[in-house]
């Protein structure tokens, strides 16, 4: 009889809860970070669709700005995390983004040992739960995890919960995923 050690039993539990993780999401499509957008003068530190790592030139609050209109014009909605506050004047800013279902991770660090230049990190999240926004939502907080969801819009009520009405029927109706192998 094989014997079973620890380590491969740990590993087995490992890779059958990121199977579990990744195999559980709904109809998400998954962001290719390798095409988001990017200034200008980067150079590539680590490129894979799942996550992108590149120096810019600038400061973290340059790049934060720059990267916050970029994925805007890209069609990308900024949101925060509820109950937590933004400061500005930090040597890091991670920003977080929706674009219908896909959710992205941005985190903007000055880049150690590159000349001065900013490092920019590009990371596809997966979605507990998606809450759709309006196209003209402002003030966004949002957690899927809770799921929680305030937002600010021009909209009347009645045209929001129009909204919400249509885009939660439309989600309930979506035809499940097939996982490979099922």
């Amino acid at each position: 009889m094989r014997r079973i050690t620890r380590a491969t039993m740990l590993a087995a539990v490992c890779v059958a809860a990121l199977l579990g993780a990744a195999g559980g999401a709904h109809a998400q499509n998954y962001i290719d970070t390798t095409r988001l957008p990017r200034a200008e003068g980067t150079r590539d530190v680590f490129v894979n669709p799942a996550s992108t790592i590149f120096v810019t030139p600038g400061t973290v609050a340059e790049a934060a700005e720059v990267y916050r209109k970029m994925l805007a014009d890209a069609g990308w909605q900024q949101y925060n995390r509820p109950f937590s506050s933004n400061p500005v004047d930090l040597p890091s800013r991670i920003l977080e983004f929706k674009k219908g279902t896909q959710a992205l991770s941005v985190h903007i660090v000055k880049a150690p040992a590159q000349g001065g230049a900013t490092s920019v990190s590009y990371t596809a999240v997966l979605l507990e739960t998606d809450l759709p926004f309006t196209a003209d939502a402002t003030d966004i907080e949002f957690s899927a995890d809770r799921p929680y969801l305030k937002l600010v819009t021009a909209e009347s009520v009645e045209a929001t919960l129009a909204f919400y009405r249509k885009e939660m029927e439309n989600d309930r109706t979506d035809e499940p995923v097939e996982r490979a192998g099922e």
